[in-house]
């Protein structure tokens, strides 16, 4: 793992050195001060990761959430339960990303008229001036692959196009696809934010205390447990609060991650636990919890050009190009081939 550059090691050793903040007033800048230096380090770290892993992600739900946390639910639970999987692959450099899905499950109808569908596979990709999204053959959907161009407005939005803006993995974990653990989704419908306090939690780990107040009475609040003994920090746990004016019930997501890895000096985790609740499902009194369980193998850094092929079926069809084509063999689709003048003006992906 890298060492601490000096002017690293200073900052951090002030930031230990406060231990736990009151919040008054007169601390609000300065708190939000050490917010930003460890925001910055989750964008670099976002901007310069160099891997390729596949990965599996489970989910399932588990009647107790810290036997969740364990990871004991679906396959692992005893008895076992049922669960659904995601298996693909993740890939990031500096210049791409590639981010696929396979679903257990296959494609599910969402819509009277079967137009519609959840649980699609896919793999995706963005370099410089095109993104682009693979649809393989599955039920009711043709082979395709669609092109739209990858301005910075688009970029300002997530790194990818569609289905991994929210997927949990340890890219979006760890702040990349601008899914910083300092903002929410919801964030311009929010009242007011504020940073609550910036903790010593020990020689090796920092909390920072976020809160959300949002309009019509709704409260979040998020601690964000950063460890600091990689360069840049990363963030090991985040637990949040929703409070809804509503309910009496708080709303309670932890997510957890371990298993880190070096990445050429950058510290990566291999596995991710995320649970949420309680709800309590239609016509049942007893409550449960929502458990995801993300782990990856064959982590390799650096990432090679190979590593962001998009393999396409016979028959698939390459749409949003100036010049369209369809497959007749199988081949490796490479973004880094295409550029905006390859492709027609009103190339489609909605953003």
């Amino acid at each position: 793992m890298q060492f601490h550059t000096l002017r690293q090691m200073l900052l951090i050793l002030a930031l230990f050195s406060l231990g736990a903040l009151p919040c008054r007033a007169n601390d609000e800048e300065a708190l939000a001060h050490q917010a930003e230096q460890l925001d910055a380090g989750l964008q670099k770290w976002s901007r310069e990761i160099d891997v390729s892993l596949q990965y599996q992600l489970r989910q399932s739900t588990c009647p107790q959430r810290d036997v969740a946390l364990t990871g004991k639910f679906g396959s692992k639970a005893i008895p076992a339960t049922p669960e659904g999987t995601i298996t693909g692959v993740l890939v990031r450099n500096q210049e791409a990303v590639r981010l696929s899905g396979t679903y257990s499950t296959g494609p599910i109808s969402v819509s009277a008229d079967g137009n519609n569908f959840t649980n699609v596979s896919f793999d995706e990709a963005a370099f410089d001036e095109v993104r682009l999204l693979y649809t393989p053959k599955q039920k009711g959907l043709s082979a395709r692959v669609l092109f739209r161009p990858w301005d910075e407005e688009h970029r300002a939005t997530s790194l990818l196009p569609h289905y991994g803006r929210n997927a949990l993995n340890a890219y979006t974990f760890e702040g990349g696809m601008n899914q910083s653990p300092f903002h929410i989704n919801q964030e311009e419908q929010a009242k007011t934010s504020w940073i609550v306090a910036v903790e010593r939690v020990d020689e090796d780990h920092l909390r920072v205390t976020k809160r959300w107040e949002m309009e019509g009475g709704m409260r979040i609040t998020r601690k964000i447990t950063f460890w600091t003994q990689p360069s840049p920090p990363v963030v090991q746990r985040i637990d949040e609060t929703l409070t809804l004016p509503a309910s009496d019930v708080p709303q309670e997501t932890t997510t957890i991650a371990s298993a880190f890895k070096d990445c050429q000096g950058m510290a990566i985790p291999q596995k991710i636990i995320r649970v949420s609740g309680p709800l309590r499902p239609a016509g049942s009194k007893e409550f449960t919890w929502v458990a995801e369980e993300w782990t990856s193998k064959q982590l390799r850094s650096p990432a090679k050009e190979s590593d962001f092929g998009i393999p396409l079926a016979i028959g698939t069809q390459l749409r949003g190009l100036r010049q369209p084509r369809e497959i007749y063999q199988e081949e490796q689709l490479l973004p880094f081939h295409y550029r905006k003048v390859d492709l027609r003006p009103e190339a489609g992906l909605a953003p």
